[in-house]
């Protein structure tokens, strides 16, 4: 059983020239693929290609990603910005004043640190290209680490599913082995009505009645496309790739017909049968809510 879940974290690592690049992914439980990205701005320019990677890799399920930069000594995510002509108008006018006041000039470099705008201390906008490799590389570990935990997740949830639908494939079963008696008593029924009718008591209640029980009773349709959807919820289990819509699909299928029998047959047992049936139905259809 090859499934996977929509829930799950994955987490990779990169170094370039002393600095790291992490990645991490956490992916919860969506109807869509839905993608959240946070970059330094170092990397901004990388949204575009880390968005292709993930979404070949997950189908469906809310990703958030976020990608951590730790420099090193040899580069860092910050640089200094200098506004050299605000720098040299700030030293000229520096001459001036002093030269006017006839005071002695004091105005030195150290003191552009402190004019606003003249130095900056500004992140880095645009990445070497060995770093924007790191970063794709940690991006691909990440992606490895969540489709691993997404497939033991899924592992688990398959094999639920299967001993559930097992239990769905013998409740259909003993409701079609229930089946011939429920339709013989059913046309017993038709009988009494008809012969009460020939005796002269018919009405328009006994009609009703009458037209009402021949429309119902037979559920051999209803049972075989049962049986249909069970070898095919299967079949899904034991293939690789995305299930959940499809799954999605049959339960609701299958939740269909089983009401359709229901509403059918008026045997008791058939009944209770219906309702345990349901009731295990959606047990499996808040599990296939959880798979890709």
């Amino acid at each position: 059983m090859s499934v996977k879940s929509m829930t799950g974290h994955g987490r990779g690592e990169s170094a370039f020239e002393g600095s790291k690049v992490i990645v991490e992914l956490n992916s919860v439980n969506h109807r869509q693929f839905d993608l959240r990205i946070d970059l330094p701005p170092l990397l901004s320019d990388l949204d575009e290609e880390l968005r292709g990677s993930i979404h070949a890799a997950v189908a469906r399920g809310a990703v958030a990603c976020r990608c951590h930069f730790l420099p090193g000594p040899r580069l860092g995510a910050h640089r200094l910005a200098v506004d050299y002509p605000l720098a040299m108008e700030c030293m000229e006018a520096a001459r001036r004043l002093s030269s006017r006041c006839r005071v002695k000039e004091d105005f030195g470099i150290n003191s552009l640190f402190a004019v606003p705008g003249v130095i900056r201390v500004v992140p880095e906008k645009a990445a070497r290209p060995g770093l924007k490799e790191a970063c794709l590389a940690a991006c691909r570990r990440a992606l490895r680490s969540l489709s691993s935990m997404r497939a033991r997740e899924g592992k688990h949830l398959a094999h639920d599913i299967a001993r559930r639908v097992s239990r769905l494939e013998a409740i259909i079963e003993a409701v079609a082995r229930r089946s011939p008696e429920a339709r013989q008593r059913h046309k017993q029924k038709i009988s009494a009505l008809l012969r009460a009718a020939a005796g002269g008591r018919i009405d328009g209640r006994i009609l009703r009645d009458i037209l009402s029980l021949a429309e119902r009773g037979e559920i051999s349709e209803e049972i075989s496309r049962s049986r249909s959807h069970i070898l095919q919820i299967r079949a899904i289990l034991a293939k690789s790739g995305p299930a959940g819509r499809t799954m999605e699909f049959l339960v609701q299928e299958m939740m269909r017909e089983i009401n359709t029998a229901g509403s059918k047959s008026s045997d008791c047992f058939i009944s209770k049968q219906v309702v345990e049936y349901k009731a295990e139905l959606e047990n499996i259809r808040e599990q296939v809510q959880n798979i890709e």
